[in-house]
Order: structure tokens, then C-alpha cells, then sequence
């Protein structure tokens, strides 16, 4: 299955997506987006980047959804449509 790593705020303000991509503070909070090194030769000042604080996986539905939908004599479900016995175990919660 596949999947996409996009980087978050730490404090959940923005994904850095799109218009924010090369963003290296979050624009509402102020935080930094990666995680700081210090670099003892250089008296203690920090590297310019380090790993993301925060990583969001996303996990995109519709080619699962399409690919269980593609044949509808497979939908069938003891009679009933499959989308019906998926809506109705969802709406259970």
C-alpha cells in the first residue's frame, strides 16, 4: 500500500505541504520543524537541520475503496451490498 510522510508542527499549527514545503518555522507558532543538533567543535551553535519533529502518514483510501468496489458480484455480503454492511459497522461507534 502506499503511503506519504508529510512533516508537521509540533503543535499541530500546519502540515508542511504545498504553499508551506519550504517553510523551516511553523508561521503560526513559531516552532521549528526539524529537531536541532548541537555541534560542540563550533562552541555549541546549532546545525542548520536535523530529523522532523513530526512526521503524519498519510494513508490515501480511494484505490482500496475502488479496487473493493471494481467487481460488484464480489460486494455481495450474505445478500447485501457491502457498502451497506460497511456504513452500518461504521455507524455503530
Amino acid at each position: 500500500m502506499e503511503y506519504k510522510r508529510i512533516h508537521a508542527c509540533p503543535n499541530d499549527g500546519i502540515l508542511y505541504r504545498k504553499e508551506f514545503e519550504d517553510l523551516k518555522k511553523c508561521p503560526k507558532c513559531g516552532s521549528s520543524q526539524y529537531k536541532q543538533k548541537r555541534n560542540s567543535e563550533d562552541n555549541g551553535q546549532i546545525e542548520r537541520e536535523g530529523f522532523a519533529l513530526k512526521v503524519v502518514w498519510y494513508l490515501p483510501i480511494m484505490p482500496k475503496l475502488k479496487h473493493l468496489f471494481a467487481n460488484p458480484k464480489d460486494t455481495l455480503v450474505q445478500g447485501r451490498d457491502y457498502a451497506t454492511v460497511i456504513l452500518t459497522f461504521w455507524l455503530r461507534f
